[in-house]
């Protein structure tokens, strides 16, 4: 396994000028993609910052404008029971009715988990995910 240094902060502003800071600094929360990518030497990250600790980072916000905010923590099995959610942004909601709804909850995967999977990019000859983020979306 790669060494990297591991951190906390309980302020999502202080986290985010942590990564502007240091672009080897990669977010991690449950963990399970991005300790597998290590694993694999896909991801070399030199240094972790756990934002399980970050609050309002689950939070599932149905925005007063008709938009959409889903926190990088947010379980999708959340997003999948709001019910006001399910009528808005069902391909959203329905995103949270997959194949993982037959494990329990602490294994389901976060949305910040997903996201880091699919935007690997290669930059100064290192595989890192792109930075957790909200995901903000509005009515058609």
């Amino acid at each position: 396994m790669h060494p990297f240094a591991l951190s906390t902060l309980d302020d999502p502003a202080a986290a985010i000028a942590s990564h502007a800071r240091d672009p080897e600094l990669a977010f991690i929360a449950g963990g399970t993609d991005l300790i597998g990518l290590m694993k694999d030497r896909v991801v070399l990250p030199e240094r972790l910052l756990d934002i399980n600790g970050l609050p309002g980072m689950a939070r599932v916000e149905l925005l007063p404008d008709g938009g959409l905010r889903i926190g990088a923590l947010a379980r999708m099995s959340d997003v999948a029971a709001n019910a006001e959610l399910r009528r808005r942004f069902p391909v959203i909601a329905d995103a949270g009715s997959g194949p993982w709804c037959g494990v329990s909850d602490d294994q389901r995967p976060a949305r910040g988990g997903h996201a880091d999977r699919r935007d690997i990019t290669k930059q100064g000859g290192r595989r890192r995910p792109a930075p957790a983020a909200a995901v903000t979306a509005t009515e058609a």
